[in-house]
Formats: C-alpha cells, structure tokens, sequence
C-alpha cells in the first residue's frame, strides 16, 4: 500500500500455506524475514484482503501490494443502527455494524476499493419498511459520504 499515515496501522495476519496456522502478524509496509515456502495472507482491512499461496524463495523479498483504501464517512441526523455490506461474487457479505446514538454524528470508515451498500434503520424503529438502503461505489484513495 501507498505510504500514507493515515492507513499505517494496518496489519496482515500470515499463515503457513493451507494449514491456517498463524506465523505471524506484520505490520503494512514492513519487512520480516520468513523460512522459505508458501503462506496465505489475511489483511486486516475492511473488508479483509485475503491473498493465497504467496512463494517465499531464499535470499529475496517478496512484496505484495493491496489498492490504497478508500474513506467513507457517514453523517446521522438521528440515532440509527445498520451495517455495511460489500458486493463480491454477486452476494452481500457484511463488513461492519453502524451505530450512532447519543452525540456521535459521524463515523468514518476506511475500505477497500468495490460496490458497497449500507443498510439502516432508526434506532427505535420497530418496523421492516422502515428499513433503508443505500449504494455507493469507493475507488483506491477516493472518498464518499452519506448523510442517513
């Protein structure tokens, strides 16, 4: 990724190839030095980032880079409770709960370029159609905000 402070505190969780085993936890835009063989990384984004079967050869440095996040920042007139859902392989998987109550207003969420869509209802609704939703679209380093 990009060196950019804001999006340093990522970090990948590596494995041994195939076992699930965990070798170690790397931050973004480092280096360690592994055995050689094949490991599977598991990103720490949002959503996560998961690369397979990734070669570690002797002696040389396998890099491996991500798109740069976008920022999503969502604005609440009213308290509202809901989730952010992302579009692979043509089904919704979820990504992360929303909620604001109280004198939060505003939540930024920092995700990987794709379709998204969030899902919502006031706090103390009770009933289905009072469920909204709404798309967006976030591209590598690009922003969009929603007011709810």
């Amino acid at each position: 990724m990009d060196n950019d402070n804001e999006f340093e505190n990522f970090s990948c969780l590596v494995r041994k190839a195939g076992t699930g085993e965990i070798i170690s936890v790397q931050k973004l835009n480092s280096s360690l030095k592994y055995i050689t063989g094949q490991y599977d990384l598991e990103i720490l984004t949002l959503p996560r980032t998961t690369i397979t079967g990734v070669k570690i050869n002797q002696h040389q440095t396998q890099s491996v880079e991500i798109p740069k996040p976008g920022k999503l920042t969502l604005t609440y007139p009213h308290d509202v409770i809901g989730s952010i859902y992302v579009l692979r392989n043509n089904k919704h998987e979820w990504v992360a709960d929303i909620s604001a109550g109280g004198t939060a207003r505003k939540e930024t969420f920092l995700l990987q370029p794709g379709s998204y869509k969030v899902v919502y209802r006031g706090a103390n609704a009770v009933k289905t159609e009072e469920t909204y939703e709404q798309e967006f679209k976030l591209q590598a380093g690009g922003s969009a905000g929603l007011s709810l």
